[in-house]
């Protein structure tokens, strides 16, 4: 087994992790502390480029604050380079933290758009390779974290600012940091598992997993990495019971690390005294820091962790009520934990808090003060560059450029913020044109570059309108702006439930109001017609028999000659749970025809504990009960019947004609408007 695990990492770090030799540095092989030079010869296609050439190389380090983890890619330095024949050069000053450099170099002003595509400028990456170069121990070993860090970078889509996904790479720079660190074995594995396409790799990720099951159970599993990756591979190889029972006996087991992190939080979200949530937070720094780069990671990705833990701590501390008890707190936030919260932190907290026990106007001082500090900020980046200072340890890890975006997109929440707080303390002139600020912010260069057009503006304003226009508007033209959103065809259930609120208040009762909601539609359906075209499909729906949350047995062949529409979800999947309203409507308006059944299949708990009918009927009966969702649930508690239908992301949808066939599938929860008009679609078409 190890001379082919040897074999593997033999051939893997061979194929491309140095394929960069128009890139040469002095040393070649740096260490943390360096002064690094370097010099870069353009590619051929790229030797013409007339235009100056900018190069930006970020400092991959072992940072100690939050953003330090959260982005493997480092520290950016824009740096000044000289041509030379037909090279560039320059040099830069490492420090002690630096593991490793990523150079990105561009031509003209680059720009991609939200979706990663370039809207102008030319940006060289070796043939999406990437430029990084490993720094070295004094033992002459790439530092650790280095090639995982990279892995990291090409594999997470997240954190790929001008990178696209490479995973094959990613795999190689994963298995090279196993190669330097064996004993990270487990960690890298579980980030190798995820470069795989379940599709198309699963015969070489079954290997993986049997190589690295074998290699943790010559002993037993030990670490926190070793039970998430027992975890990971179980579930790959189809055991996804036994895959729980690592996860569940870790947890209950407080095992050091991950698991004990994760358990500490828990804690200090619950914990309401003030005091004992200080000394859980002060444990869950501490257990946070102290935790390997690769299981810090996760834990960071998950729900932002630290942010959020000090977020519920500054509430707590506000509620009490006591200036100084808060003052205490803030400056333990902003002086002593060192994880990077410095001078943006309490100002939309205390917003939210002010907001929630309706004190508007501090609410709104709290608002603009934040408002006012991105403006500055702003404008010094768009006019005198140079001069910007960088404040927050956040500021580090992003370009000028990205923090242009970054604030700009930060200034367009707050004015949405502004608007709907004044327009609850009845300053409707201001509330109205902060939206109309907002309007106008889909003009500046800087939001046409994150995607923003006067059509997308007025879709990130609907919520926004949704709470402004009620209360600042007369009845009529309340109805009419209202009535506008519903005519564009992108809307959710909280905006027909205020338009049947104004309706009501108009027309003394809803009567009539599905008519007048219809009349204000104006679908395309060449549109929902070639939607629909996509998702069709045409297999034999395989058979099934499930409890349902009653307790009564369901099965699928016992409703031929009837339309079956099922929909797979999860209790924890927030996007099957952001369908259901649109869901319920369809329940209802069917309810009345006998030949239309709607089944809810709960699946893929297994990560819940909810591995047993018995177990998973509770967290059901909690998320029907919270909204009154008169759904027909079923448990699917083995993932057999979502595997029968191959179902590998949730919610996902079929539509099941009376002859049993499988007519269309939908993945995705979609826009409220654009879920409920494609379903009835469906329905009408295989009827």
């Amino acid at each position: 087994m190890k001379k082919i695990y040897l074999t593997i990492l033999a051939i893997a770090i061979t194929t491309g992790l140095f394929a960069q030799n128009n890139l040469k540095l002095t040393p070649e092989k740096p260490h943390p502390g360096d002064k690094v030079k370097f010099s870069y010869t353009p590619p051929t296609e790229f030797a013409d480029e007339k235009g100056p050439l900018q190069c930006t190389v970020y400092k991959m380090g072992n940072y100690d604050d939050f953003y330090g983890v959260l982005d493997p890619l480092g520290k950016p330095v824009e740096m000044e380079v000289e041509k030379s024949g037909n090279e560039y050069v320059g040099e830069l000053t490492t420090e002690e933290t630096v593991c490793g450099l990523v150079f990105r170099f561009t031509w003209g002003d680059y720009k991609i758009d939200r979706s990663g595509v370039c809207i102008s400028g030319r940006l060289e990456n070796n043939n999406n390779n990437g430029y990084f170069v490993p720094f070295y121990t004094s033992e002459n070993k790439p530092s650790p974290t280095a090639y995982s860090r990279m892995g990291k970078h090409l594999s997470d889509s997240f954190f790929s600012k001008w990178q696209s996904k490479n995973p094959a790479l990613a795999r190689e720079y994963y298995l090279k940091e196993m190669e330097h660190y064996p004993e990270k074995s487990s960690a890298i594995a579980v980030d190798i598992y995820r470069t795989y396409n379940p599709k198309t790799d699963s015969v070489d990720c079954r290997k993986l997993a049997v190589m690295q099951l074998d290699r943790i159970f010559k002993d037993k599993p030990v670490t926190d990495a070793d039970y998430l990756a027992c975890n990971t591979f179980f579930y790959a190889m189809g055991l996804k019971r036994t895959a729980s029972y690592f996860t569940e006996y870790a947890t209950q087991n407080n095992i050091e690390g991950y698991f004990r992190t994760s358990n500490l939080y828990e804690k200090t979200i619950s914990e309401t005294d003030l005091i004992k949530k200080k000394t859980l937070l002060d444990s869950s720094i501490v257990s946070f820091k102290n935790m390997d780069f690769y299981m810090r990671y996760n834990a960071a990705m998950a729900g932002g962790f630290l942010s959020a833990l000090i977020d519920n701590y500054l509430a707590t501390a506000y509620k009490t009520g006591d200036k100084k008890t808060f003052d205490i707190a803030l400056n333990y936030i902003q002086n002593e934990i060192n994880c990077g919260f410095e001078n943006f932190f309490p100002y939309m907290e205390l917003a939210n808090a002010e907001t929630e026990v309706k004190n508007y106007s501090a609410a709104i001082n709290y608002c603009n003060t934040l408002y006012s500090i991105c403006w500055k900020k702003y404008n010094t980046l768009i006019n005198n560059p140079a001069g910007f200072k960088q404040n927050d340890k956040s500021e580090a890890y992003f370009t000028k450029r990205e923090m242009k975006l970054n604030l700009l997109r930060q200034i367009i929440q707050l004015a949405k913020t502004q608007a709907v707080i004044y327009s609850q303390n009845g300053e409707c002139e201001n509330a109205l044109a902060k939206i109309n600020e907002c309007r106008n912010y889909a003009t500046f260069s800087e939001a046409q570059e994150m995607g923003f057009t006067e059509k997308t503006m007025e879709l990130e304003l609907m919520s926004t309108i949704a709470e402004v226009v009620p209360k600042c508007l007369p009845l009529e033209e309340a109805i009419k702006t209202m009535g506008k959103i519903i005519s564009s065809g992108l809307y959710g259930e909280n905006i027909i439930e205020i338009l049947k609120e104004l309706y009501v208040k108009k027309n003394g009762s809803d009567d009539g109001f599905s008519a007048f909601i219809t009349g204000l539609k104006s679908n395309d359906n060449l549109e929902i017609a070639k939607k629909l075209e996509e998702m069709k499909t045409n297999e034999a729906a395989p058979d099934f028999s499930l409890v349902n949350i009653d307790g009564k047995t369901v099965k699928l062949s016992d409703l031929k000659g009837k339309t079956v529409i099922l929909d797979f979800w999860a209790t924890w999947c927030g996007p099957c749970r952001a369908s259901f309203p649109a869901m319920q409507q369809l329940v209802d308006y069917y309810k009345p025809n006998p030949d239309i059944v709607f089944l809810f299949i709960d699946t893929f708990e297994g990560n819940t504990g909810g591995t047993t009918v018995d177990k998973m009927r509770p967290g059901a009966k909690k998320v029907m009960e919270e909204k009154n969702f008169s759904f027909n649930v079923l448990f699917d508690a083995g993932d057999e019947v979502a595997a029968k239908y191959k179902v590998k992301s949730i919610p996902a949808k079929f539509v099941i004609d009376k002859n049993g066939i499988m007519r269309y599938k939908a993945v995705g929860s979609g826009i409220y408007s654009h879920l409920v008009d494609e379903m009835v679609a469906m329905i009408k078409a295989v009827q």
